[in-house]
């Protein structure tokens, strides 16, 4: 590769600024020329590898992502474990912003999909990043809102699914499907490995009364496998109070000093315990705990079971723990306090801000204020950055991210959105909000990925897509690849997207026709709102005996039975309505109705009632519903 530089002679030291990289052996080599202004042929020198990487060192992501297809050299070079640890350390220190570059995740217009976009207050427009396919919408979460090594964890809590992602080079992998019990809880958190260099998924278990142990920790290093470890029989009931407390105060741990840390909940003991925090170093693997601050004896401390709002929170400021808490009563203020030493349990109080001036208190419309963390140093204007959740209606949040100097307690808006929360366990919003970090940390594929990320599994899956469902299945017997293929959800999607890009299915009522045809059609949605006009209703006038003796085609007993599809969960369904009681002289009635999983084969709800009798007729299915015939002999439900 040559680089043509019209200029004057260049100082080494101006490009130098001290950093070298390692040996030739260990990087790439690159060969440059310098050319004279007066372009004489003959004169050009080589600049040595050094300086050549140290301009490189100095590019954005984005252009070096651009500069990874000049050559193999440079793209063996990008991709090495130490430009990029040099590269970190050089954004680090060439840009210590006081002005944060956020990361925001947001529900798509389509149902399944999330889109990542980046913000910043002087660039108040959102820029997208990537969309995560098949994440669900609402219900994802961010779990490290401040970048692990460069990168972050993403939670889709339905079906549920972990996604490792890089904002900065547009990365993104999706864990091995993860085994989840019903009933229990469960909090997760990624680490950095410092001796191995490797990221590390663990994951806190609270098992349920049928399994033998009380709690477990799964521990997943990105690319390899999971191993299962247990907590240590003095630390199990902190580490089950630790991950409860995480789950229903959506509380994910933090990573900090290498290990990963859960808050305690107190008012799972009978007496305030004197271990607030449970951590669990990621190098070695082990568990341990740390004294709770000062202020937990104080009978200023509120029962976060009372509030229904956890009154504290974990967060990383300055490479250091520090746990945020919340003043109860009637002052709005925020004091974080940082854990000096771990073995003696000393904590100090770091900053008291004073929010009550910018948000008011509302009973009835609740705040919930998390610290995300902080930006710049002692020499460039440290700042810190606080996002406030006000609930409304519907599940709808009203979210303001903040910047607050400590120097001269100002506070200032960064953004201000109002979105939707789903979620299943508790009313406190998930975080959607993170730092974007520029890092060029490898996000590790996995085996399945990486094969079906080939030139091979791609033109394969093209043939395949154009094949009939039952040739597709047949294909695999072929291999392990092609099963893998055929069986992931991407390709299931994208066959039943491409065999069904044409057709648009309707519920249609079906009626006797018109005398010319036995049957006449016509859209639900215009019979509804509207009489039914050029349509004539299946006749339901019969004697008793008849409709006591009547057999139809469709019935199975007293039961009647759909087939439907959870976009959600991405699952088959059955619906069984089931009659108790069908008395037609004196239309008294008596239904009921069950939802099965068809994977798990397990209820997932019974004794539902519908609210209007069903005919003998099944029913259809359309995006996510059911929908039956009522009965109109029937109309009296017990």
């Amino acid at each position: 590769m040559t680089i043509l530089l019209q200029t004057k002679a260049i100082p080494i030291n101006t490009l130098g600024g001290g950093m070298m990289l390692g040996s030739k052996r260990k990087m790439a080599a690159v060969s440059g020329t310098v050319v004279s202004n007066k372009w004489k042929t003959g004169s050009a020198v080589s600049l040595p590898d050094e300086m050549v990487a140290e301009v490189l060192l100095r590019l954005p992501i984005k252009s070096i992502i651009r500069f990874r297809s000049v050559c193999r050299s440079w793209s063996a070079m990008f991709s090495s474990e130490e430009f990029c640890c040099l590269h970190r350390a050089m954004m680090a220190k060439a840009a210590p912003t006081a002005t944060p570059k956020l990361l925001r995740i947001s529900p798509t217009s389509g149902f399944d999909s999330t889109a990542v976009y980046s913000c910043s207050p002087s660039d108040p427009g959102d820029n997208l990043l990537f969309t995560l396919d098949y994440a669900r919408g609402n219900f994802v979460e961010i779990l490290t809102p401040v970048p692990c090594h460069g990168l972050t964890l993403l939670y889709d809590v339905v079906p549920p699914a972990y996604y490792i992602c890089n904002a900065a080079t547009r990365e993104v992998t999706r864990l091995p499907s993860l085994l989840d019990i019903m009933g229990r809880r469960t909090s997760t958190g990624l680490g950095f490995d410092a001796q191995t260099r490797k990221y590390k998924v663990v994951r806190l278990i609270n098992c349920t009364p049928r399994e033998k142990e009380m709690i477990k920790c799964e521990v997943y290093i990105a690319g390899g496998g999971t191993t299962t470890r247990g907590v240590p029989f003095g630390k199990c009931k902190f580490a089950r109070a630790a991950a409860n407390n995480a789950v229903v105060h959506k509380l994910p741990p933090v990573f900090a000093n290498g290990s990963l840390h859960w808050l305690v909940n107190p008012s799972s003991f009978i007496r305030r315990p004197r271990v607030s925090v449970v951590s669990f170093s990621v190098t070695e693997e082990t568990f341990k705990c740390s004294r709770s601050p000062p202020f937990w004896a104080s009978e200023v401390h509120q029962d976060p079971w009372r509030t229904r709002v956890s009154v504290e929170h974990l967060v990383e400021m300055d490479n250091q723990l520090c746990m945020v808490r919340d003043l109860p009563k009637n002052s709005y203020t925020l004091e974080i306090w940082k854990l000096l030493d771990y073995s003696s349990g000393d904590w100090s109080l770091s900053h008291q801000i004073d929010l009550s001036g910018h948000v008011a208190r509302d009973l009835h419309e609740p705040h919930f204020a998390r610290v995300i963390g902080s930006v710049g140093n002692s020499r460039s204007m440290k700042k810190i950055i606080i996002a406030i959740s006000k609930h409304m209606v519907n599940n709808k949040f009203h979210k303001k991210v903040h910047s607050y100097d400590p120097r001269s307690k100002c506070l200032e808006t960064i953004l201000s959105i109002t979105e939707a929360h789903t979620s299943r366990i508790s009313n406190t919003p998930s975080s959607r909000f993170g730092f974007f970090e520029e890092s060029l940390a490898p996000v590790h594929k996995t085996d399945k990925e990486i094969a079906l990320s080939s030139t091979m599994a791609k033109a394969t899956k093209e043939i395949l897509l154009r094949l009939p469902a039952k040739s597709v299945t047949q294909t695999k017997l072929v291999c392990k690849q092609w099963l893998s293929l055929t069986e992931s959800e991407k390709f299931i999607q994208s066959y039943l997207e491409h065999k069904n890009m044409d057709k648009r299915p309707k519920v249609m009522l079906v009626g006797k026709g018109t005398g010319k045809s036995d049957f006449s059609f016509a859209p639900l949605i215009r019979c509804l709102p509207e009489h039914h006009r050029h349509i004539a209703l299946l006749d339901t006038k019969c004697s008793q005996g008849q409709a006591q003796a009547e057999q139809h085609a469709f019935a199975i007993g007293d039961k009647n039975v759909g087939l439907g599809f959870n976009l959600l969960t991405r699952e088959h369904f059955l619906v069984e309505t089931f009659y108790n009681l069908k008395d037609f002289e004196s239309r008294r009635y008596n239904l009921t109705c069950e939802l099965w999983w068809c994977n798990s084969g397990g209820y997932a709800q019974n004794s539902l009632v519908p609210p209007l009798p069903v005919n003998d007729m099944p029913p259809a299915y359309l995006e996510g519903m059911l929908y039956w015939m009522s009965e109109p002999r029937l109309g009296q439900r017990l």
